[in-house]
């Protein structure tokens, strides 16, 4: 598989993915609760954050990055205004085929039986591309990317729900 030419601008040696989370409230809405996108570090080629690599949220409207990376605290808890390697800045830059990633969850939400799924998407030269659903997403990820999930909306409407 061949990432995106923009994305290896930013990590040429890993195939930098998306980290989608969808929602699927009770009258059978899909909503994109958080995306964020990992990158790899160094030579490695996995993004994986548990691997050392670290997370960039992504603004769900326009696919733009956040500005801020964050590495796990197991892994040394470093933030990140730009790739440690290749010096790229993140605030500003698009995802390539934004809108088209999140069709494509929004399309595939239905065919797994759990309403909270996380989406692994690469976006390739011609578009995304899923590589993975994780029916149990590991939401830890997210709220360190979101900046604390509690605050979000919809985790809010789930609580809620949880707690009836």
């Amino acid at each position: 598989m061949e990432q995106h030419p923009l994305l290896s601008q930013i990590h040429p040696n890993a195939i930098n993915s998306l980290r989608m989370v969808h929602y699927i409230d009770k009258n059978n809405t899909v909503h994109i609760v958080s995306t964020f996108i990992r990158f790899g570090v160094g030579t490695s080629i996995i993004d994986n954050t548990s691997k050392g690599g670290f997370a960039v949220a992504v603004n769900n409207e326009t696919g733009e990055l956040q500005g801020v990376g964050r590495q796990e605290v197991s892994k040394g808890a470093a933030t990140y205004f730009e790739h440690p390697n290749t010096h790229f800045k993140f605030k500003g830059f698009i995802i390539p085929y934004f809108q088209e990633a999140l069709n494509l969850v929004k399309e595939f939400a239905f065919y797994f039986p759990n309403r909270i799924v996380g989406w692994d998407i690469a976006i390739t030269p011609t578009g995304p591309l899923i590589i993975e659903g994780n029916h149990n997403p590991g939401l830890r990820g997210s709220d360190i990317a979101y900046g604390g999930y509690c605050k979000h909306p919809l985790i809010q409407e789930i609580l809620e729900e949880i707690k009836k």
